[in-house]
């Protein structure tokens, strides 16, 4: 649960949203709020399950490469660590062989829905 604790932390920040941005350098404080002034970060229509996806596809993907990254680290680590145990060493490489067949499945089927788009004229992730 230790080693949980990071990962679930940089997870969560990734997915808090930023209230307020503006590109002018412009401020708005919490007392010019009104009830009418209320902001939706993911700023689309939320009314189907295929915009639902849509909309959080990009996090998704984020976390996913968050992930990549992690597990590449810490095959890595397992790798030199291991010494002169062969059972470690595999251990490390079989980590990564998975971090990167995972990857690879996640870009093959976001590339497919994109080629899918351009074939029949849909708009799947937009």
């Amino acid at each position: 649960m230790k080693k949980c604790v990071p990962f679930l932390i940089i997870l969560f920040a990734l997915f808090v949203p930023v209230r307020f941005a503006y590109a002018e350098g412009g401020s708005l404080s919490l007392t010019e709020m009104t009830a009418d002034s209320e902001v939706n970060p993911i700023k689309t229509d939320l009314s189907d399950p295929g915009k639902i996806i849509s909309a959080l596809l990009p996090y998704v993907l984020t976390a996913a490469g968050l992930v990549l990254f992690g597990m590449l680290i810490m095959g890595g680590f397992d790798m030199m660590l291991a010494g002169t145990d062969a059972k470690k060493a595999e251990a490390g490489k079989e980590r990564i062989t998975a971090a990167i067949i995972g990857f690879v499945i996640i870009f093959a089927a976001y590339w497919i829905v994109q080629i899918l788009e351009v074939m029949f004229g849909i708009s799947i992730l937009k």
